[in-house]
């Protein structure tokens, strides 16, 4: 890793960066493509697709094109490994929605480590449940996947907030109550899991004010 590298590897705010990557996952005979998107400031998932047989450099820019439409916004460097998908058609059309595209070199994992730590959760998760075999069933059990991760997955970098907090700017907000005061907090923690997948799950908290006990 060269010392030029480390504005990449810690971006100071959201969408200077994005990783993508293209991971191959087995499903009993089967075997799926998955593309993803991420934000390397707030990891955020962008975009997260499953394809039926390799994806193209087209499709990787479909997916780059998806993912600034529904950010409103583009990246302003793009990193990926040196696939076939990202050669110089690539670069030149990243170049010409205004975006840097930055190839990793070999032996350099370091600068794309944030989106293969995901695909790497994503496939634990993947193996831990019944997944289908078609690719469009798939696809709508990753979008929920991408939906919790973002929203409701607290990421230890962002001091237990999510990535969405961390997008939208969002800062801790702490609760103050006075130790001999007449009003204490009552925490509440209750658990939903998503359509009985207890895998992704999120936790709500509630603080409320009782009166101390006399």
């Amino acid at each position: 890793m060269q010392m030029n590298d480390r504005p990449l590897l810690n971006p100071k705010g959201p969408h200077e960066v994005w990783h993508t990557d293209i991971t191959e996952m087995r499903v009993l005979w089967k075997k799926f493509e998955i593309a993803a998107v991420l934000d390397g400031c707030t990891h955020k998932l962008l975009a997260l697709k499953v394809f039926a047989r390799r994806p193209t450099t087209r499709d990787m820019m479909l997916l780059i094109k998806e993912a600034t439409r529904r950010e409103g916004r583009s990246a302003r460097i793009l990193i990926s490994d040196r696939g076939s998908q990202f050669r110089r058609r690539f670069t030149e059309a990243c170049a010409s929605e205004g975006i840097t595209h930055v190839r990793s070199q070999v032996r350099t994992w370091q600068l794309n480590a944030k989106i293969e730590r995901f695909s790497r959760t994503m496939k634990d998760w993947i193996r831990a449940m019944w997944m289908t075999l078609t690719a469009p069933r798939m696809q709508r059990r990753l979008e929920q996947y991408k939906a919790w991760y973002s929203q409701h997955r607290v990421h230890a970098a962002h001091e237990a907030h999510t990535p969405q907090d961390r997008m939208a700017g969002i800062e801790p907000q702490p609760i103050l109550y006075t130790v001999r005061g007449e009003r204490v907090p009552a925490i509440s923690v209750s658990r939903h899991n998503a359509r009985g997948d207890s895998r992704l799950f999120r936790l709500e908290i509630r603080v409320r004010e009782r009166k101390r006990a006399a």
